[in-house]
């Protein structure tokens, strides 16, 4: 799946501003909690991110939420430039 880089960079400015990102389980539904954003690009994002141990994800409730860890914290702010 091809995902565009203002779209990761969009994803990744909305985990580091609130440090947790809430999508529900069922792919049908393309936008619910974030108006702008595409609830499967979420999902495969927040895969690869867990992957590499940047988030922690729970499941509850058919929502997945996924809360950003200090090492996640860091590589967004080496992705953004920000110290």
């Amino acid at each position: 799946m091809k995902i565009s880089k203002f779209t990761i960079s969009k994803i990744y400015e909305k985990l580091l501003n609130e440090g947790l990102l809430i999508v529900p389980k069922d792919q049908t539904i393309i936008k619910k909690y974030y108006k702008s954003l595409n609830n499967i690009h979420i999902m495969k994002i927040m895969k690869s991110l867990k992957v590499r141990k940047f988030v922690n994800e729970i499941y509850c409730f058919q929502n997945y939420y996924w809360s950003l860890t200090s090492r996640g914290v860091f590589y967004l702010k080496n992705f953004f430039v920000i110290k």
